[in-house]
């Protein structure tokens, strides 16, 4: 069996398992509602590994043509998929901060800063060799996907250390996601290391990249097929610094009833005389009865 085949192979199963984790998702109203964006990616996931699989399999047309088409849709799909799983990765971080609304605001604040940082760093890093031309598309394909993979990685640290905090489990459906995405992000680094200079169709990254989604996909049915414990009340000690960042970024961008504050009024020279010689008449008048 040669490379082609076990790619083809791999990339069924991958399908199979993707179609069985979109089950799994379905059968869980909530989440459905909390995390739209990520079933939106494995329904878009589903329908590009039919199409890219389609395309390995026919051979109607030059390989030169073959592989042209492969990979347009391959790095449209990548394309698609990284702006689905940065609002599914929004949601996901929606879900976790819920008890403290003031951070979440502030978070949503910051994941907008870092899709414009993303973009700028994307175009700019593909523009530069090649200028405005099609062998841009595909360095510029390559610093999303490591961009993305930086951003998945950080929400996967975020989850690992503060889910107990925030009421949460390491069996909750959030955590589960998050490690999915993070097992896609070290795939996605180490592809985008090995393939800055191009890549065949048919190659050991492209198979290793099959891989790597299977696991994910894997890992997802698991997570959707188990039971989700209830999250556990939040409990924050009234004197907590969180608590009171929570307080400060609720307050941002609120107004509210102003305070006027005056400096007080420095003592006229005249009236401390007065004061002072009304003081030893006094004490005079004290003195002579």
């Amino acid at each position: 069996m040669n490379l082609s085949h076990i790619i083809s192979d791999a990339s069924i199963v991958g399908c199979a398992i993707n179609m069985v984790a979109l089950t799994a998702f379905f059968r869980h109203s909530p989440l459905r509602r909390q995390f739209s964006a990520m079933m939106a990616y494995l329904v878009f996931q589903v329908v590009s590994d039919v199409t890219l699989l389609t395309l390995m399999r026919v051979h109607t047309f030059s390989p030169s043509v073959m592989y042209d088409a492969y990979f347009t849709v391959y790095w449209l799909s990548f394309l698609v998929g990284s702006a689905t799983l940065y609002f599914a990765m929004r949601q996901i971080f929606d879900h976790v901060m819920e008890p403290l609304p003031g951070l979440k605001k502030i978070g949503r604040i910051l994941f907008s800063w870092i899709a414009i940082t993303s973009t700028i760093i994307v175009v700019t890093s593909a523009l530069h060799p090649y200028g405005i031309s099609l062998r841009a598309v595909p360095l510029a394909m390559i610093e999303l996907m490591r961009c993305t993979s930086i951003l998945e990685l950080c929400m996967l640290a975020f989850l690992a250390l503060s889910v107990h905090r925030l009421g949460l489990s390491y069996q909750s459906h959030v955590f589960g996601i998050g490690l999915g995405l993070g097992m896609l992000a070290a795939t996605d680094f180490i592809m985008s290391a090995m393939t800055r200079f191009g890549t065949p169709m048919v190659s050991t990254m492209n198979l290793f990249g099959e891989v790597g989604s299977l696991c994910a996909f894997l890992l997802w049915t698991v997570y959707f097929f188990l039971h989700e414990p209830a999250r556990k009340t939040l409990m924050i000690p009234a004197t907590s610094q969180l608590l009171r960042w929570n307080e400060i970024a609720m307050a941002i961008g609120h107004s509210s009833g102003q305070v006027v504050m005056t400096p007080a009024p420095k003592p006229f020279f005249l009236d401390e005389v007065e004061k002072t010689v009304d003081r030893v008449l006094s004490r005079n008048s004290v003195d002579l009865h």
